[in-house]
């Protein structure tokens, strides 16, 4: 008797969380859902989800949107989204953000349920868009004997007279990069002290070898007065000149004269050119290398 009214009361039991666990059914119950969405209108339903990299790491700031729907939102700071009030059956959320192959999946809604099943969206790093940069790449340059003149607006003409810019063994008037493609945007910042024996300006120049040009050098991008200088160049340039698929980036320095300072011979000077490479965006116009204390440029969001 003692034994079959054990038997009885654990099979009381079984039945018991039986029914408790299928009343739980549609619902994640236990979960924190990752984010709140508030009073649900009756007979509606919701979307919850987060997106994750493949670290499963949150993205913030990832473009979710309901496919076939006008309803679009931003993902946290914890990666989680959320969609409310949605007529209850199937749908499909797409996740995007640039440096990032866009994904989606189907979610099923249903009805007065505030807490589904999370939806989890995985976002994949896409390295044909990811942001990226390189350097800043500092170059010592040394200007042994340069001199240039100023002849009239967006003229000069210079002559290099010693051996110049001479770098960790290396003689010649240009500094060159090898690339891992075609760039987005390359800033050099050039800083020197003191001004030249007459004068006080230079000229940087990102440039590409051209026979057809006068001293066998396309100077595509230039900049020219006192220091510092920032030289900035884009990928349109780079692309219309093979720079980054044909050729390296190729910097180079000599003396100019401009109107209120006609010429300008530099000897024995010592130059300091930052250089930084950007693929796949471009830094705020505002950003220098020689003023940011952190001296990284920041990354897009």
């Amino acid at each position: 008797m003692r034994l079959q009214a054990i038997l009885a009361g654990l099979l009381m039991l079984a039945v018991a969380l039986a029914g408790c666990s299928d009343s739980g059914s549609k619902t994640n119950e236990g979960e924190k859902p990752p984010i709140s969405v508030g009073p649900v209108e009756e007979g509606k339903g919701v979307i919850i989800g987060v997106v994750v990299d493949d670290s499963i790491r949150p993205i913030v700031g990832a473009t979710v949107m309901v496919v076939g729907h006008d309803l679009t939102t931003k993902t946290d700071e914890a990666g989680a989204f959320a969609f409310k009030d949605l007529e209850p059956g199937s749908y499909f959320v797409k996740a995007s953000k640039p440096g990032y192959r866009e994904t989606q999946q189907s979610v099923e809604v249903v009805a007065d349920v505030k807490d589904p099943k999370v939806t989890r969206l995985l976002l994949e790093i896409d390295p044909e868009t990811t942001p990226y940069f390189q350097g800043p790449f500092k170059w010592d340059a040394y200007l042994e004997c340069t001199v240039g003149a100023f002849v009239d607006e967006g003229n000069y003409g210079s002559v290099n007279c010693g051996t110049d810019y001479v770098v960790s063994g290396e003689s010649g008037n240009t500094m060159s990069y090898e690339l891992d493609g075609v760039p987005t945007y390359v800033q050099s910042e050039i800083v020197w002290t003191g001004a030249g024996e007459v004068g006080s300006s230079l000229v940087a120049s990102h440039n590409i070898p051209d026979a057809s040009h006068q001293d066998g050098v396309d100077d595509y991008t230039q900049q020219f007065g006192s220091s510092p200088l920032v030289l900035r160049s884009n990928e349109t340039q780079f692309s219309e000149r093979g720079v980054g698929t044909e050729f390296p980036l190729n910097i180079r320095l000599f003396a100019s004269g401009q109107e209120g300072d006609p010429g300008s011979l530099f000897l024995n000077q010592e130059v300091t050119v930052y250089t930084t490479i950007f693929y796949n965006y471009q830094p705020s116009e505002d950003w220098l290398f020689i003023e940011d204390s952190d001296g990284d440029p920041p990354m897009p969001t």
